[in-house]
């Protein structure tokens, strides 16, 4: 009987855990309260090409270049803005057209909803960078979604 009560004891303790820390060490949740975890990690220990970044994210608790959909765009520019030392950073993020240039597609297969309020508003509007621009990133200092240059070495930011 004792054991039983132990292992009633080591669940409660175990969920109790889980449930206030939804995202491994080093992630941040963006979700809503109530809704599933939606984890973050600004990844700022090296800058790397996009296709280095999808790689390490992918070896980081099998994780992806985040995919920034609908109102997670505006939290993740709340919190770049929280942090001074993110401002002058850009971070690639899980969106390509490199299957079918001008079609964008995060990682996940799903479009990428085009024009504003998302893209980069400036003239030429985004995204204009033919094959030479393939990936997108959030460049300074709007952090709109940006078609960047292939090669360009930024930050990124992983989400699993």
């Amino acid at each position: 009987m004792i054991w039983k009560f132990a292992l009633l004891i080591i669940a409660v303790v175990t969920g109790a855990a889980s449930q206030t820390v939804p995202c491994p060490n080093g992630y941040e949740n963006f979700a809503d309260e109530g809704l599933a975890p939606v984890c973050l990690k600004f990844a700022t220990t090296k800058k790397a090409t996009w296709g280095e970044w999808l790689t390490m994210c992918q070896q980081d608790n099998g994780g992806h270049l985040a995919i920034v959909k609908g109102d997670l765009h505006g939290k993740i520019y709340q919190h770049i803005q929280n942090d001074q030392d993110l401002w002058d950073e850009a971070f690639w993020v899980g969106a390509s057209d490199a299957e079918n240039e001008g079609q964008w597609v995060w990682t996940d297969g799903t479009p990428v909803d085009m024009g504003p309020p998302h893209w980069d508003p400036c003239d030429p509007p985004q995204p204009d960078g033919g094959t030479a621009q393939n990936y997108m990133c959030l460049w300074t200092p709007n952090f709109y979604f940006s078609s960047c240059l292939n090669s360009v070495t930024i930050y990124a930011i992983c989400q699993i």
